[in-house]
């Protein structure tokens, strides 16, 4: 049924503000605050009946902000209600120049960008208890992973100190290091409990370089594959993507990868990319061979990673592991010939 009520939703811990776009009418005419609980998604309910709208002709539009509005969303799902989690950078963009910003501002500017891209929508679900879950471990880890990083730096700078604090820093680490181990566990026994994810799981750490965390990010932000179509989507999320910039005659910049992505599930890609040049010969030699013809080392290893994602969509679709052959690596169906050779120069050419 075609939408007829386009809601924004301004995000915090206590509150959600609630603004019904309306072009001629004044912000405060459609506009609500309610606590971010039950009692406040049961008057959201309310007011929305008392505008005489049906569950299934409103939609709803809220910014990512983590696990504030997770209650919100399944709050709506269980209504009825269609709603979409978008990047606040592309509603920024999407309202040109502003001056000022509160929160009745931003719900109105949320309201706006649902109604004026109403012909695109494509609607969220909640994420599940599994996919929680999963995201909870990743970033437990990452933590203590952090730490440990900073007391082994500690430790390392004051290698020749014999004293108190470098006896409870090794301690500390090494409880660390067991916290680590216990995470892991727990990670994989996660993903065993599902038989589906875990096939795929199993696909995935047969490409050379691909180890549980990137084989879990992928899975958890893919939704198991499920929310990217191909690889290079999945790339340009990462921040893997090199992107032109072009003007005229005078402005014509060589490809660079764009900081509007995914960070940290580029730096995790990092570590493969440097895994996959030590131990699969085939990367080695393209490393070296491009390394030798000039380009640069963070070039080189941006291609890579490239790769890794070609190699990880391209196992699970087939639903083959990735094998050996001839002493390199490659699937059952050379992937080679499936990689489009002028993106992959678009990778390597970047700055």
């Amino acid at each position: 049924m075609e939408k007829q009520a386009f809601i924004g939703v301004d995000i915090s811990k206590l509150t959600l503000d609630i603004c019904l776009y309306d072009s001629e009418k004044y912000l405060l005419e459609n506009y609500l605050t309610i606590s971010n609980d039950s009692k406040g998604f049961s008057h959201f309910l309310k007011w929305l009946k008392s505008e005489h709208f049906k569950t299934n002709t409103i939609a709803v539009c809220m910014e990512h902000t983590g696990v504030y509005g997770l209650e919100f969303s399944r709050f709506l799902e269980s209504s009825g209600i269609d709603f979409m989690f978008v990047p606040g950078h592309e509603i920024k963009y999407s309202c040109g120049l502003r001056r000022g910003k509160s929160d009745k501002i931003d719900a109105r500017a949320i309201s706006r960008y649902c109604y004026e891209k109403r012909d695109r929508h494509v609607y969220d679900k909640p994420k599940t208890a599994y996919r929680l879950r999963l995201q909870e471990l990743l970033t437990e880890r990452r933590a203590y992973v952090k730490e440990r990083k900073r007391i082994k730096t500690y430790l390392t700078e004051h290698k020749n100190a014999v004293n108190a604090s470098t006896g409870r820093y090794t301690r500390q680490l090494e409880q660390i290091s067991i916290l680590v181990k216990e995470v892991e566990t727990d990670l994989l026994e996660l993903i065993r409990s599902d038989e589906e994810t875990f096939n795929n799981y199993n696909l995935l750490t047969t490409v050379v370089g691909i180890s549980l965390v990137n084989a879990a990010n992928i899975l958890l932000h893919t939704d198991n594959f499920k929310a990217f179509d191909n690889p290079r989507d999945y790339a340009c999320y990462c921040g893997v993507a090199p992107f032109g910039k072009q003007s005229g005659t005078s402005i014509k910049r060589a490809d660079k990868v764009s900081q509007m992505a995914n960070k940290q599930l580029k730096a995790d890609l990092s570590q493969s990319a440097l895994a996959a040049v030590r131990h699969d010969p085939e990367l080695r030699l393209y490393f070296e061979r491009k390394r030798a013809s000039g380009k640069h080392r963070n070039n080189v290893l941006n291609a890579i990673k490239f790769k890794l994602i070609q190699r990880m969509f391209a196992t699970v679709k087939r639903g083959s592991p990735y094998v050996k052959l001839g002493g390199y690596s490659t699937p059952k169906q050379s992937l080679n010939h499936s990689i489009n050779h002028q993106t992959i120069n678009s990778y390597e050419n970047q700055n």
